[in-house]
């Protein structure tokens, strides 16, 4: 349950990105302090609502087992919880992961599209200037008398931007392949178990739905703990945050 909010969340701050730079100058607008906090409590509602029909259909009764004369609590589902579950999965570990990709794959296109179209217009800007006397100068050359105009201040602040974007696309597309690379299990999976007969939590070949659920939660505890390292290299609040908790 908490990995699918994790996955939600990961994908919203992926859209916020986005926007961030397709939609510039409506990204305050839209994203204000109410609707972010309304909808980080949207994503912890509905993550949880998810699994309402599993848990209702589901319960902890305590079995005795005649063979070691113990008692044991045990995990019962009453009848039809099976349809359940396979609606649950669909939902959560084919059509909730499919979006997610699909919305992050988006957010990365945006970001690269609206960083290069931004790098070009600095480009063509920092090639084209004013002398002091009002002549206008193209490639920091003087049209009247070819004198070469150098602009120093300006180049620092072209390569720090620039250095910015690309930390900002590569932190982005880190995590947006981390993201598809370790949730794509989950979509296999879930296909498998539609597809091949059995493979079930009841099924005859449910060591093969363990086996496989096994190996897609390796996938979600790398997923879950590698995102941590890719924001402590690039993002610096979030450094700053981490360093200043650890020493203290």
């Amino acid at each position: 349950m908490f990995y699918d909010i994790s996955t939600i969340s990961t994908t919203y701050i992926a859209v916020q990105r986005g926007c961030c730079v397709a939609l510039p100058f409506h990204f305050r607008d839209f994203f204000t302090k109410e609707r972010v906090i309304a909808g980080v409590i949207f994503i912890y509602v509905s993550g949880m609502a998810c699994y309402v029909p599993v848990f209702a259909t589901s319960l902890l009764l305590p079995a005795r087992d005649s063979q070691t004369n113990a008692t044991q609590v045990r995990l019962v589902f009453s009848s039809g919880s099976d349809k359940i579950l396979a609606a649950v999965d669909i939902l959560k570990k084919f059509a909730l992961t499919f979006a997610g990709e699909f919305l992050a794959l988006l957010s990365l296109m945006a970001i690269v599209i609206g960083m290069k179209s931004a790098s070009e217009f600095r480009h063509a800007s920092s090639h084209t200037g004013c002398t002091r006397d009002g002549n206008v100068t193209f490639g920091g050359t003087n049209q009247r008398d070819g004198d070469q105009l150098h602009r120093t201040d300006t180049a620092p602040a072209v390569s720090k931007s620039q250095r910015k974007e690309k930390k900002i696309v590569r932190q982005v597309l880190l995590i947006t392949t981390v993201f598809i690379v370790c949730n794509t299990p989950q979509m296999v999976a879930s296909i498998v178990g539609r597809v091949v007969p059995g493979v079930d939590l009841f099924g005859h070949n449910r060591n093969v739905y363990f086996l496989t659920y096994t190996v897609v939660n390796v996938f979600e505890l790398f997923n879950s703990s590698f995102n941590f390292f890719i924001y402590y290299k690039f993002n610096t609040k979030f450094k700053e945050i981490v360093d200043d908790a650890l020493c203290n």
